[in-house]
């Protein structure tokens, strides 16, 4: 499927109007040709039918206190057809979080991994004054 292009280059096209309306500025200029490609190809209820769906296994899995892995996502929501437009609906998913329910969703960091902050709030703690 060909990219939209925009008009005189100022416009965005009808197609990148929808999903720029979906997720925010900064997000819409992250995203990677096939990621925006898939998306478009998938179609606006599409995506927002499944960025509902991760809503919901994000505040039933926050209810359970469970964490919420990729895998899963990938596994039970978006399946292999829309696999490259995951980006595009975890973008509109977190806006609807944010917005609804004032709730983020954020990376976990690996298991015996360092934290750099606290790292460095205990070196300052240890210096001798």
């Amino acid at each position: 499927m060909a990219r939209a292009a925009s008009r005189g280059g100022a416009e965005p096209s009808d197609a990148d109007a929808w999903l720029a309306e979906l997720i925010s500025e900064e997000s819409a200029s992250a995203l990677s040709h096939g990621s925006r490609t898939t998306a478009l190809s998938l179609g606006r209820e599409t995506i927002e039918r499944k960025a509902a769906d991760l809503v919901r296994l994000a505040l039933f899995t926050e209810y359970k206190r469970h964490p919420l892995r990729r895998e899963e996502v990938m596994k039970k929501l978006i399946g292999k057809d829309a696999s490259r437009a995951f980006p595009v609906i975890f973008a509109y998913a977190q806006s609807l979080l944010r917005k609804t329910f004032a709730f983020e969703l954020v990376e976990l960091r690996a298991r015996n991994q360092e934290n750099p902050l606290l790292l460095e709030m205990a070196e300052a703690l240890d210096e001798p004054n």
